[in-house]
């Protein structure tokens, strides 16, 4: 089979190769049927745009209807002024043209959607009627009749219900079209999903059967020789040099079978020689056994010499034992008194280490202690500058205390002036509400006397009018005038606060400058006592320094003492040395 020939390799990169090249068609599929479906997405996100840009223009035909509507009605409710007529007749006019002009887009939004364009080309025709109507019942208005507004609005009810329903069939019909739209799209979308979904299941089913059928034939193509492969070897292992292995193939596994069969040969041919070999060694065995006979009286003239090298060697052994003993007492005096000598070395180490960081201290005390003495110096000038501006604020306070009082007796002042202008404005209010009552009256009698009174009726009114505005100004201003009250009230009680806090104050100024003199009293003695404590610094300091001196010199001697004994335990190790070599070439004697 031509599969036998290929090698296992090539085998297993098939079934790879084949499971790769059906996973990319896969791919491919999918990307193309992605594709596809990104181009349908498109299609129906341009269509959906299309929609909402076509219910917005007929929803803004509507929006210039209503308005145009509205500007109707502000025609006939304020026509009777000329200048108002002709602003509202012109929006009339141009939210019409607004209206056609939406009309015109929608048209072509329209047959963009493939809808007929029937229904926007009558509701043009329409609303192209209906301005004529409106027009023609227009001619009917006559500014100067304040009821002519009334009239022409029966000329006109009701024609613009028609047109009405047609922008919003326009309307109902577009949002419809969209609606059925995105349901068509949206079933195609979903029968194309399934469709691919089905495909791409039964090409994985298909793939999966065929790399399964290819795996099983592969597998058993390699599993059958090795399991062949594996009992001959163990035949071989249990002595059966005669076993046959019948596996010829071109692949790894023809060429495993064929190395286990060149093996069992060799190790025939291997087993052969091994068999000659023993036959002459037990003739060599033989003619040794001759050769130890002789050599036996030879073996007992060497014991005789060897007894006396032995009585020679015991002597010596004695010699070197006692030797040896005595370099061990020696060694353990001198690590001893080695250890004791870097013990004291350290120890003085440590004490000059000491003595310095004590010589360091004891210095930076009696720096600090100097500029502690500078410090309280600097500290007694401070509180007595603290002092004297303690006696400037005591007198500053207090004159702030009198302007408080004065500011008091002002504030109580401006709080009664305040309340003589609301007397006053209490006063012009009065005076108001008679004057709005007389122009009542007034208004009344001219009403009664009917066009001769007329012009009367007009002062009247305007008297009455200006006795209302003097009444608002008059509380207005009333108002004004008792915030004005209540925050005199209000800072009046604060200026007292204010009077309490600053006697407070006052006093407990006072008492910081009589602190203040206290705590000078009290730097001055620290100062002193501090110029004494840094004078008895320098003088230790000194002491210290005499005393680091002595105890760097016992540091060097011990130091040097350690030196010597580790000289000293170098040379006795040397010596113990030398006696192991001894003992070694004694008992090299005594063998």
């Amino acid at each position: 089979m031509l599969i036998d020939n290929l090698s296992v390799k090539a085998k297993l990169f098939s079934i790879v190769g084949l499971g790769v090249g059906c996973v990319a068609c896969l791919y491919v599929y999918v990307m193309v049927h992605s594709a596809d479906l990104d181009r349908a997405m498109r299609e129906q996100l341009a269509q959906a745009e299309v929609v909402v840009r076509t219910v917005d223009t007929a929803r803004e035909a509507q929006v210039a209807f209503k308005v145009q509507v509205q500007e109707w009605k502000n025609i006939l409710i304020r026509g009777n002024d000329k200048a108002l007529y002709e602003k509202h007749l012109a929006g009339f006019r141009a939210e019409h043209e607004k209206m056609l002009a939406s009309l015109a887009e929608l048209r072509r939004d329209m047959r963009q959607l493939g809808m007929a364009s029937d229904m926007a080309d009558g509701t043009a025709a329409l609303h192209t009627a209906l301005l004529g109507k409106y027009l023609d019942a227009l001619r009917a208005f006559h500014p100067e009749d304040p009821q002519t507004g009334k009239a022409v609005d029966k000329l006109v009810t009701g024609i613009d219900r028609e047109p009405t329903r047609a922008i919003d069939a326009i309307v109902d019909s577009i949002a419809r079209t969209g609606e059925e739209a995105r349901a068509a799209a949206l079933t195609r979308t979903e029968e194309s999903r399934r469709g691919s979904v089905m495909l791409s299941s039964l090409f994985l089913v298909l793939v999966a059967a065929v790399l399964s059928g290819l795996s099983l034939l592969v597998i058993s193509n390699i599993a059958g020789p090795l399991r062949e492969s594996v009992r001959y070897a163990r035949a071989v292992a249990e002595g059966d040099l005669d076993s046959v292995l019948d596996v010829r193939r071109g692949d790894e596994i023809g060429m495993l079978a064929e190395s286990l069969r060149r093996m069992v040969a060799a190790l025939k041919d291997k087993i052969r020689i091994a068999d000659a070999k023993s036959a002459e060694a037990a003739r060599e065995a033989l003619a040794a056994r001759k050769a130890i006979g002789e050599s036996e009286s030879a073996r007992e003239t060497a014991e005789a010499h060897s007894r006396n090298m032995l009585h020679a060697a015991e002597r010596l052994e004695d010699v070197a034992g006692s030797l040896a003993g005595a370099s061990r007492e020696l060694m353990e005096r001198i690590g001893r008194s080695s250890r004791g000598a870097e013990e004291q070395s350290r120890f003085a180490g440590q004490t000059a280490v000491a003595m310095d960081q004590m010589n360091a201290t004891v210095l930076e005390v009696a720096r600090s202690a100097t500029q502690a003495a500078q410090t309280a110096g600097v500290a007694r000038d401070k509180a007595q500058e603290g002092s004297r501006a303690v006696t400037e604020v005591v007198r500053g306070i207090g004159a702030v205390q009198e302007s408080a009082l004065g500011l008091k007796g002002d504030m109580a002042v401006l709080g009664g002036q305040a309340e003589g202008i609301g007397r006053v404005m209490g006063v012009i209010s009065d005076i108001a509400d008679q004057t709005n009552l007389l122009a009542l009256n007034a208004a009344i009698e001219a009403a009664r006397a009917g066009d001769a009174g007329r012009g009367f009726a007009v002062v009247a009114d305007e008297v009455r009018k200006l006795a209302e505005k003097t009444m608002s100004a008059t509380k207005e201003v009333g108002d004004a005038i008792r915030a004005i009250q209540e925050g005199t009230r209000k800072n009046v009680g604060n200026v007292e606060q204010a009077v309490a806090g600053i006697e407070a104050v006052t006093n407990q100024a006072r008492s910081s400058g009589e602190a203040l003199d206290e705590i000078v009293s009290l730097v001055e003695r620290t100062t002193d006592q501090v110029r004494s404590i840094a004078a008895a610094s320098q003088e230790q300091a000194a002491a210290s320094e005499q005393i680091n001196r002595g105890v760097g010199d016992v540091n060097r001697i011990s130091s040097e003492t350690a030196e010597a004994m580790q000289e000293s335990a170098r040379s006795v190790d040397t010596l113990s040395g030398q006696t192991h070599v001894l003992a070694e070439l004694i008992e090299h004697l005594k063998s």
